[in-house]
C-alpha cells in the first residue's frame, strides 16, 4: 500500500497550478483574473491591425491614384507626341511636294507643257497625292501655291486648261481659300 500512496502522491504535482513566487501577484489567479489582465494588451493589439491595414488602404488608394494620374499624364504626352508626328509628316510631305513642283516648274518647264504631257500628268499625280494627305491648312497653302504659280488656271492663249485642274478631288472642305485668285480654275467636284 505505501506504493500507491507514493504513486499518488506523486501524480499529484503534476495537477497542480503553476507555483508563481509570490512577489509575481500571479499566484491564485482564476481564468476571469487572467481575462482581465490580457483584455487591454489584446484589444490593443487588435486595434493596431485593424489601423495598420486600414493605413495600407488609404496607402493603396493613394498610390493607386497616382499612378493613375501618371497614366493620364502619359496617355496625354503620347497623344502630343502622336499628333507632333502627324504634323512633322504632313510638313515635310507639304514641303517635299514644294521642292518638287519647284523642279518642275524651273528644270522641266512646266507651264508650257503641252495638256498630255508626262510633266503634266506627273504634276497633277503629285498635286492630288498631296492633298489627300494633308489637312485643310496645308491643302489650302498648296492651292495658294499653285494659284500664285498660275497652275491652275490657263497659262498662255495657246493652253487653254490650266496645268493643274483640282475637279474631281472632292478633298478641299475647310481649306480657307480667300484671296486666292481661282478665276479660270476648273474646281469642279472639289
Amino acid at each position: 500500500m505505501k506504493r500507491k500512496k507514493l504513486g499518488r502522491k506523486a501524480e499529484q504535482p503534476s495537477k497542480r497550478r503553476i507555483a508563481w513566487p509570490r512577489w509575481t501577484g500571479f499566484r491564485g489567479m482564476t481564468v476571469r483574473d487572467w481575462l482581465q489582465l490580457l483584455i487591454v494588451p489584446l484589444a490593443l493589439v487588435v486595434i493596431g491591425f485593424l489601423f495598420t491595414a486600414q493605413q495600407d488602404q488609404r496607402q493603396q488608394k493613394i498610390e493607386d491614384q497616382r499612378a493613375q494620374q501618371a497614366q493620364k499624364i502619359e496617355n496625354k504626352r503620347a497623344e502630343a507626341e502622336r499628333e507632333l508626328a502627324v504634323q512633322r509628316a504632313q510638313d515635310e510631305a507639304l514641303q517635299s511636294y514644294l521642292d518638287q513642283m519647284s523642279s518642275l516648274l524651273l528644270q522641266k518647264d512646266l507651264r508650257e507643257a503641252k495638256g498630255d504631257s508626262e510633266v503634266r500628268t506627273l504634276a497633277r499625280a503629285r498635286t492630288l497625292t498631296v492633298l489627300s494627305r494633308l489637312d485643310s491648312s496645308r491643302k489650302e497653302q498648296v492651292v495658294r501655291f499653285l494659284s500664285e504659280a498660275h497652275l491652275l488656271q490657263g497659262a498662255d492663249e495657246n493652253n487653254e486648261q490650266p496645268v493643274i485642274v483640282l475637279g474631281g478631288l472632292g478633298g478641299l472642305g475647310g481649306a480657307d481659300l480667300k484671296g486666292v485668285d481661282l478665276s479660270g480654275a476648273d474646281l469642279s467636284g472639289a
